[in-house]
């Protein structure tokens, strides 16, 4: 996973510095409750969710590796094609282009799902998304109002979804890519980084309610 400022523009940097000042006031403090939580989600999370009709399953993308799909967008994929085989009739592909990339991550996702099998009409795509937060926005102009997402990921991905799709309004449910929790030091720095992403969105959020900027609200919710 990679730390791209590129996309957050200018109230996405003060916000960025508002969540590092919070993190040094606190002593650290509530970067730690964060990374705890993030860990707790990643640990608890199922992987074996019950499908209801209405569930839309939803698969944030990964940034390619040379121009394919890597270990961990190739887990989440997986984890679509056995929910595919449970009886899911509705897989919402996301992700865009990034930089130096041919084709979107959506796109490299459905090529994989369709060499799996799964028939092009179970599939949509969002090619437009840059990142986690428009992800998750651009599949809310997807679905049907109030229909509920099964939103599948890898673990350490798993809480910051959760959080932005309860301030997007969006009804979900987690399924963890990986049939089980893991505690390698690999995953360590991811689930460090994304407790970071994490915190750098709730500060924004709250201190965006806090003074009434109504500008970042939008972009956030």
């Amino acid at each position: 996973m990679h730390l791209r400022l590129n996309w957050v523009g200018a109230d996405g940097l003060k916000m960025l510095f508002a969540s590092v000042l919070v993190a040094l006031c606190s002593g650290g403090l509530s970067l730690l409750f964060v990374f705890l939580y993030v860990t707790r989600v990643a640990r608890t999370a199922s992987a074996e969710v019950p499908l209801d009709n209405d569930l839309c399953v939803l698969v944030p993308g990964v940034r390619l590796e040379n121009g394919s799909v890597g270990k961990d967008f190739r887990q989440r994929l997986e984890r679509a094609y056995v929910l595919y085989q449970a009886g899911a009739r509705q897989i919402i592909l996301l992700g865009g282009k990034m930089a130096g990339s041919m084709r979107s991550e959506a796109a490299a996702g459905a090529d994989y799902l369709l060499m799996r099998g799964l028939p092009n009409t179970v599939l949509r795509l969002e090619e437009g998304s840059r990142h986690t937060l428009e992800n998750l926005r651009y599949a809310r102009e997807l679905i049907e109002q109030d229909q509920a997402l099964l939103i599948v990921s890898n673990r350490y991905h798993l809480a910051r979804l959760a959080i932005m799709a309860d301030g997007l309004g969006l009804r979900s449910i987690l399924c963890a890519a990986e049939a089980s929790a893991y505690w390698r030091a690999s995953r360590a720095g991811r689930l460090g980084l994304e407790a970071f992403y994490v915190h750098w969105y709730l500060t924004g959020r709250y201190w965006a309610r806090l003074v009434g900027d109504r500008k970042s609200l939008e972009r956030i919710s």
